[in-house]
């Protein structure tokens, strides 16, 4: 039976979503985010002797192909697609504020993968963990599927509707509070922030930040740049980048998590107003990779 649907029946029962939805929620998300960060000190003692066949991160933004990514390899490797999600993204969140050193991320993220040991790791929230990951992890791949920002912008808004539909207070919202500032909203962006989303310009200033940070971070030799309309037909470039039998690649996985339920119109946001904003904050890579778009 599939888990995700399990999750979902789970999640909609009325008294469970009184509370996913109610002000006890984030207090008690904060007390299970101390807990798992108490004993994750002992899990990754236990640390899995299993060796690695290969080390990659796939660290695109949210809507970009990552949950794919990180599915088509499972049965044959250890990957995951946001693996410890309240974990990672609560500890990302506290050190975008400050209240966490970059020592202590350091030490997070070595504890992290001693209990995981992934071959694979497809999460958009590693990128401000980068610099670390770069440096400890000499040997690791990176690669970043990328998305044209007109059609990520329209995806990644119905992201977040869901979100706030489902679980206010998630750790989710959390870090979509911190990537997406709201410093220069403009009127045309009043009927997303009426269903309590973002702007435009703060959406898409991650989407540049994002992108321009893996591209300047991750040496060239170690970094595999591919548009997410083109995955399906990458496969053997992605194995030969890994090292790895193209043929325990599941392809069937692919593009399996595709917005289903548009919540959001992004066509009630006026056209102009989107193309100034690609125009203001994505222009360098847009014209580099979807030059179609301009």
């Amino acid at each position: 039976m599939n888990t995700t649907n399990q999750k979902q029946r789970w999640q909609n029962l009325p008294l469970t979503r009184q509370f996913l939805n109610s002000s006890l929620y984030r207090p008690y998300m904060w007390t299970k985010y101390t807990i798992d960060n108490l004993t994750l000190p002992f899990l990754s003692s236990l640390k899995n002797p299993r060796e690695r066949q290969f080390h990659c991160y796939v660290i695109g933004t949210m809507k970009s192909g990552t949950t794919s990514l990180g599915r088509i390899l499972k049965p044959y490797y250890n990957t995951a697609h946001e693996a410890l999600p309240r974990q990672s993204c609560l500890t990302t969140a506290l050190f975008l504020q400050g209240k966490i050193k970059r020592e202590e991320l350091a030490q997070y993220i070595q504890r992290r993968d001693n209990f995981l040991n992934l071959e694979l790791e497809s999460s958009w929230f590693l990128v401000d963990w980068l610099e670390i990951l770069v440096s400890k992890f000499p040997d690791a791949k990176f690669i970043l599927p990328i998305r044209d920002p007109y059609s990520w912008v329209a995806s990644m808004v119905n992201q977040e509707a869901a979100t706030n539909t489902g679980v206010q207070e998630s750790y989710w919202k959390v870090l979509f509070n911190e990537y997406f500032k709201d410093n220069d909203a403009e009127t045309e962006d009043t009927p997303l922030l009426a269903k309590g989303l973002h702007s435009v310009s703060a959406y898409l200033k991650h989407w540049n930040y994002h992108h321009q940070k893996v591209i300047e971070t991750v040496p060239a030799e170690k970094l595999l740049i591919l548009k997410t309309s083109e995955l399906n037909y990458k496969i053997e470039e992605i194995s030969n980048f890994l090292g790895i039998d193209h043929s325990k690649f599941e392809t069937s996985k692919m593009h399996q998590n595709k917005t289903k339920n548009r919540l959001v119109n992004i066509d009630n946001i006026p056209k102009e107003h989107i193309n100034k904003c690609v125009d203001r904050y994505c222009l360098e890579l847009t014209q580099l990779y979807f030059p179609e778009f301009l």
